[in-house]
């Protein structure tokens, strides 16, 4: 394939009418019709002609992308020999203008006089032999645009099963035309589990390989591999802000680990306009992405293999508390085996078991392997082997494992109290569960760090997530903090939750007075977009991706998430009337430091009431030490303490309203 080819796109845009052939109807009159983005008012091709697609049954649309000049619009069509046309604005009292197939018309000039809205152009077109054809011009506002042709000029093979792959060219164009990447498309391919197979739709998420790496959004980095979510799909979030809004948050989030950057675009493939997308940086190893040691540069893929599944009972990960794993057959160490202890990416993925490599935890908390794809049967016993070790210390009442270490021993601290709390805010169900990616790298830094962050379709009350009353809505003033597995354990210990209540107040808070501020004046710079920027940015995109896919509900969903967002930062910052979920009277934290010889508890909130433990030298267990009901304790011999401490919280955090938080561990020698 030719790496460089002109600067524009040639884009299939009108929509003819689903069910009836163009020979049935036009014959030779209007049997395709089509546009070409133009660059400085010249007219380029770019790839193979394209497929038109169609929509609706009666209602035609030419659906362009903001980097369209509407005073320069070629357009294209079939007229029988002698056929004369004339090109109408429905807006203008019948006035019109004679057009043949090539000719460029300014749509602008032709509506000059007339009010329109949404950013709608309707037209038709009339033959001298009475043959009528209406359509209606729209265009995006603000948004680049990408181009992908696929080798074979259709998506059916790529649409029929998930893993099937093809290639291509493909081409982004930044909103006022210029040219973002052109070149080759190595493969394209569906992804996502619910997502790609959500409520019938058509419109589908994908993963593509580009022939070069490049940076296609400002400050990503240089990477090849990139994500195209298909936001607003049935089953997704359909006011098409609440992933991006929060990716837009944990990138201004210091905390958060390896934040992936994320822009909307307007896509068309083979020439169908397939509407708003989300395109993201792919999480992959690289310096770009997640930049840690990649265990495929030392292992033979062996794609020709299979899945083999573990679960015998003298097996050292299942005798460790691994429900099962799976490795790859043929995968094979090209030389030697490398360093075992990283670098991996897993997923937290309850369809484990339809992957390719991966584990289940004691706990039951399946993980697919995605770095490296096709793994060694050592490589996938080894992280799921270190994983259920971190599982073993975090659910053991000492915080230690039967091998001595803490659960702060496995865990970034940091990087997963940061994911709990934006997590928490935008109420994420999935919350440490399924998409919840996890890395290890090799060498000084063993611990799991919990990043990039990923998936957040359905979250903030998503409309799909209460359709056909299946589902009550979230209450805004409700908390996530027991809702998962691991979560439900993490809010127990002190030392996590004082750094979730660092984290909201010094991250998280600054950041919610943006989220529903009024739309951004010129030249006023913000961390992120509020959802009125979003909407100023987005919304002609928005309402054209409802029409292209049938839907109705984009300006409700704006309304319903309007409210909610609201409600959701009064609860969390305790305002207009609304007690706080971080209010001051509850305990939100116990972390516990040593000062000289004296042990004392750091307290985040309110605490009420104060007991002191001793581990026992196997920490396995731990004897009360009675008599010590402070915030501080002296010891008079060596050991490790810790403390847990009681306090006052909110009923949807304990319907008791009390809480308790075991401090983290403190070692002293006193000689």
């Amino acid at each position: 394939m030719v790496l460089k080819r002109f600067l524009a796109i040639l884009i299939t845009i009108l929509m003819l009418m689903s069910g009836i052939t163009a020979s049935a109807v036009y014959v030779t009159e209007f049997n395709t019709m089509y546009t070409i983005i133009c660059k400085d008012g010249v007219p380029c091709k770019y790839g193979d002609k394209l497929n038109t697609a169609r929509v609706g049954l009666s209602n035609r649309y030419m659906f362009l992308p903001a980097a369209a000049n509407l005073q320069a619009v070629p357009l294209y069509f079939n007229l029988a020999d002698g056929v004369t046309a004339n090109i109408n604005a429905e807006l203008k009292n019948g006035k019109s203008l004679p057009i043949k197939s090539g000719d460029t018309v300014n749509i602008k000039l032709l509506f000059e006089l007339c009010n329109v809205t949404d950013n709608k152009y309707p037209l038709s077109i009339k033959t001298s032999n009475g043959i009528s054809f209406s359509f209606t011009i729209m265009q995006s506002e603000n948004l680049p645009s990408m181009y992908i042709c696929t080798t074979s000029g259709t998506l059916s093979y790529v649409h029929a099963v998930k893993g099937n792959e093809e290639s291509g060219t493909v081409c982004m164009l930044s909103k006022s035309g210029d040219v973002i990447y052109n070149g080759d498309l190595n493969k394209i391919k569906g992804r996502g589990n619910a997502s790609w197979g959500g409520g019938g739709t058509s419109k589908k998420p994908y993963n593509i390989t580009i022939g070069d790496k490049a940076e296609l959004i400002l400050g990503s980095g240089k990477t090849s591999k990139w994500s195209l979510l298909n936001s607003g799909a049935d089953l997704q979030d359909e006011t098409y802000f609440a992933n991006q809004m929060v990716m837009a948050s944990a990138c201004v989030c210091p905390s958060v680990d390896t934040p992936l950057a994320s822009e909307m675009i307007e896509l068309y493939i083979d020439g169908d306009y397939r509407g708003l997308y989300e395109l993201t940086e792919k999480i992959d190893i690289g310096k770009a992405t997640v930049d840690i040691k990649d265990q495929e540069k030392f292992t033979d893929s062996g794609e020709t293999g299979s899945s083999v599944t573990v679960t015998e009972a003298n097996d050292l990960a299942i005798a460790n508390g691994v429900r099962s794993y799976k490795y790859w057959s043929s995968a094979a160490y090209k030389t030697y085996e490398p360093d075992l202890t990283g670098g991996y990416i897993v997923e937290g993925d309850g369809y484990y078991e339809k992957e390719g490599c991966g584990f289940r935890t004691a706990k039951g908390i399946g993980f697919s392997i995605k770095r490296p794809e096709y793994a060694t049967k050592e490589q996938v016993r080894y992280i799921a082997n270190y994983v259920q070790d971190y599982e073993n210390a975090l659910f053991s009442p000492t915080g230690y494992n039967d091998k001595g270490r803490h659960y702060t021993d496995y865990a970034d601290l940091k990087s997963l109290a940061a994911r709990f709390v934006l997590e928490n805010f935008f109420y994420c169900r999935e919350q440490l569960g399924n998409s919840t990616y996890i890395y290890k790298d090799t060498g000084n830094d063993t611990k799991l760090h919990f990043g990039p962050m990923w998936d957040y379709e359905n979250v903030m009350s998503s409309l799909a997530w209460q359709r056909n009353g299946a589902k009550p809505p979230e209450n805004p003033y409700d908390t996530l903090f027991s809702h998962s597995t691991y979560g439900n354990c993490l809010v127990q210990k002190g030392d996590f939750m004082s750094l979730v209540y660092d984290i909201n107040k010094n991250e998280l808070m600054p950041l919610m007075s943006t989220f529903l501020a009024p739309t951004a004046k010129n030249g006023e710079k913000r961390k992120i977009d509020s959802l009125y920027d979003m909407i100023e940015k987005f919304g002609a995109s928005a309402k054209m991706d409802n029409l292209r896919w049938g839907k109705t509900s984009w300006e409700s969903e704006i309304s319903r998430l309007e409210s909610w967002l609201g409600n959701r930062i009064n609860y969390w910052a305790g305002q207009n009337g609304v007690t706080g979920l971080f209010d001051s009277s509850y305990l939100r934290g116990a972390n516990a430091y040593l000062d000289k010889n004296t042990i004392n508890v750091s307290i985040r909130g309110t605490a009420q009431s104060y007991k002191w433990y001793k581990l026992s030298t196997d920490k396995k267990s731990s004897q009360l030490i009675m008599n010590v009901i402070g915030s501080s304790y002296t010891p008079d011999t060596n050991g490790i303490y810790y403390a847990v401490v009681t306090g006052a919280t909110s009923t949807d955090v304990n319907a008791s309203g009390t809480y308790t938080l075991t401090s983290n561990p403190v070692e002293i020698s006193l000689y």
